[in-house]
């Protein structure tokens, strides 16, 4: 069975696997090989997984979207962590939520520099035509 998670920005997880348990609304469900179809909504949690070669992994999901076909596992979310909790993840997102909103900021007010000097610039110009 094959296991992928991927994100928009990148492949998670690309990985041969015994199985997988992930949360689900309604609870836990685990994925083993020759799994029915199907397709369901994740929760924010972790995902674990057993290699092939024995030991567990994890990668946390900030939510998103599970299929199972044809012994292949997808799913698709918005944000992924390999090796963590739910809580470090959701501490990595507010990390880069703040970092982004410093950078919209500092834009923001770059903008509002070069706008102005724009105007005045404009505003010289029409003053200066006869």
């Amino acid at each position: 069975m094959h296991l992928e998670v991927r994100t928009p920005e990148r492949l998670v997880v690309d990985v041969a696997v015994e199985a997988v348990n992930a949360p689900l609304p309604d609870g836990w469900i685990g994925i083993l090989s020759g799994h029915a179809p199907f397709q369901a909504r994740v929760r924010p949690g972790v995902i674990s997984y057993r290699l092939p070669e024995g030991g567990a992994q994890q990668v946390a999901v900030h939510g998103g979207f599970l299929s199972v076909q044809n012994d292949q596992v997808t799913i698709l979310t918005g944000v992924a962590r390999e090796g963590v909790d739910l809580e470090t993840l959701d501490e990595a997102i507010s990390h880069e939520e703040k970092q982004l909103e410093a950078m919209e900021e500092e834009a923001r007010q770059r903008f509002d520099r070069i706008y102005q000097k724009m105007t005045h610039s404009f505003s010289r110009k029409r003053r200066q035509e006869p």
